[in-house]
């Protein structure tokens, strides 16, 4: 049952991400509405610590795959980290745009857009996460190994797809700026 909800989301998650960045270029063919935006440097900071959440939750199903509790655990602390740094590094690159931006830009505001609904899906992620930090200080069911590996699998999917959208967006946004 798990198998199917998560395919079901990650379909659904693509299918906003896809709809919100075909929505972004069709606006971005339109030459006389059309004005590039310059995409902050701090984007590549967030790039950089999504990558690294990306790699620490793999490294945590590693640990936990050779029954490393501890590792695992510190894994998963490392991932939640760079989960709040990134959206942190989200925060501070919104605030240097707001700065430059004209108030109303439509495509401007498609950045927010789209860039504001990855980081309410990696709040989701940092849910489970925290879920899974939870219950390493609580005894787990009788199935705890099926549970705990399941879990820990579809939340490093679905980490690794949270950055390959992630990657979409802004090669979208870096070609059409």
């Amino acid at each position: 049952m798990y198998w199917v909800g998560h395919i079901a989301t990650l379909v659904s998650i693509f299918a906003i991400f896809a709809a919100l960045i075909i929505a972004y270029v069709v606006r971005s063919g339109n030459a006389d509405q059309w004005h590039p935006i310059v995409l902050p440097g701090q984007l590549w900071l967030s790039t950089a610590l999504l990558a690294a959440c990306s790699g620490a939750v793999e490294m945590a199903r590693r640990a936990l795959r050779v029954y490393s509790i501890e590792g695992y655990s510190v894994w998963l602390v490392r991932t939640s980290w760079l989960a709040g740094l990134f959206l942190i590094s989200q925060i501070l690159c919104w605030r240097i745009m707001a700065a430059g931006i004209p108030a109303g830009d439509q495509n401007a505001g498609m950045f927010y857009i789209l860039t504001g609904s990855h980081a309410v899906h990696i709040l989701g992620g940092m849910t489970v996460l925290g879920y899974l930090l939870y219950r390493l200080a609580r005894p787990w069911d009788s199935d705890v190994e099926v549970r705990r590996e399941a879990i820990t699998f579809m939340l490093a999917t679905y980490w690794h797809f949270m950055l390959v959208i992630w990657l979409a967006i802004y090669a979208v946004f870096a070609l059409r700026s």
